[in-house]
């Protein structure tokens, strides 16, 4: 088969669908896409909210909340006690299907009325002493954690998995444990202000370095000790010099970074953090292969047009994702397969409900549907 040139049916700019990109929608039995991928990425964000959060009311105890709906939604909304809990009617919501109207009217209405997470977390379920998260799953003692999953000891973490006492970071994955200010890193310990980075240990101010301990203001070195400004010291030397910088201080970190800034800018540049990948493009990337355009992502395989994800196979058009395969078009399928047009649910398997029927996401509820 042949690629193929297509006119995005929303923006009306060309887009090409590859022979690979026609074997994997054979695959799984859906026609091809008539959006542009950038079209149905802003499609799937048009749905989702992790980041802004609402003071309002939970609609079944009353209780003062905090949510990522606003006061202003008329969807009802119950907090993550009542939602879990068994003091509310399954049936409260349902309502008979009238043919006589169109679907999506009704499908509107029947969404209205479905009660909704405040927060989409598992806390007293998955989760122990996480609260304030969103999507987020799998954790302990976390604090506005948001779109991650298996953490301990975070505070204000997004996009991540799988580490531990790290705070103000993002992108964290691969076991990485005792961050500050930590981005798109692995398998990083006791490290603060870094960026792009792999396999360090007691470093400040790092970006794109890999396999380093004790090494501060340094870019794209691998395998060091004792470096700053890219520059080898002795241990004494090292000490203090770092010393004299301050970093337990406001200002000291303030001036740190602008030297720090100044030296970034002048030193060479990858032209994508990838990391023990073949045959892939995009950034952020770590332990994957056959992958296109997939961004933030540890752990992907025969996959397209996929950002913020952990462990995810054969699959297109993403956004957050772990330890799914053959899933398409979805907000966060965690532990799914086949499963398609969802948004934040957990442990589906080929499931064809409501097939091509984006909005689906929204009434369908993590783990567990209280219509069954």
């Amino acid at each position: 088969m042949n690629s193929e040139n297509r006119i995005c049916q929303n923006c009306k700019t060309d887009f090409t669908i590859e022979p690979d990109d026609f074997s994997f929608y054979e695959k799984i039995k859906v026609p091809p896409p008539t959006f542009c991928p950038e079209c149905r990425r802003q499609r799937r964000l048009s749905w989702r909210n992790d980041f802004v959060f609402y003071n309002r009311e939970c609609d079944l105890c009353k209780r003062k909340i905090i949510s990522i709906y606003s006061p202003d939604n008329s969807q009802v909304i119950y907090c993550n006690k009542c939602w879990w809990g068994d003091g509310w009617d399954p049936k409260s919501y349902e309502i008979d299907f009238d043919f006589s109207r169109p679907f999506f009217e009704q499908f509107k209405q029947f969404r209205t009325k479905v009660p909704a997470l405040a927060l989409v977390n598992d806390n007293g379920i998955g989760s122990v002493n996480s609260e304030y998260m969103q999507n987020v799953q799998y954790s302990k003692n976390c604090y506005m954690a948001m779109v991650s999953w298996k953490l301990e000891n975070c505070m204000y973490f997004s996009y991540g998995a799988s580490a531990k006492d790290a705070v103000d970071s993002m992108g964290i994955f691969d076991a990485s444990e005792g961050l500050y200010e930590a981005l798109y890193s692995n398998k990083c310990f006791g490290s603060k202000y870094i960026k792009d980075s792999s396999n360090l240990m007691n470093c400040n101010f790092c970006y794109s370095c890999n396999g380093c301990t004790d090494c501060f203001m340094c870019v794209g070195i691998h395998g060091k000790k004792y470096f700053i400004l890219n520059k080898q010291y002795t241990k004494e030397e090292y000490e203090k010099i770092l010393e004299k910088h301050s970093l337990d201080s406001w200002a000291g970190v303030e001036k740190t970074k602008a030297e720090f800034e100044s030296f970034v800018i002048k030193q060479p540049h990858r032209f994508a953090n990838l990391l023990k990948c073949l045959d892939c493009s995009g950034n952020n990337l770590t332990n994957s292969k056959d992958s296109k355009n997939v961004f933030h992502v540890n752990g992907s395989e025969n996959c397209r047009y996929l950002e913020n994800g952990d462990i995810e196979k054969d699959s297109y058009d993403l956004c957050v994702g772990g330890e799914l395969g053959q899933c398409y078009e979805g907000l966060t399928p965690d532990h799914s397969n086949h499963a398609f047009f969802y948004k934040l649910c957990l442990e589906k398997r080929r499931s064809f409900i409501f097939r091509f029927l984006h909005v689906l996401s929204g009434m369908l509820r993590m783990c567990r549907v209280k219509a069954c």
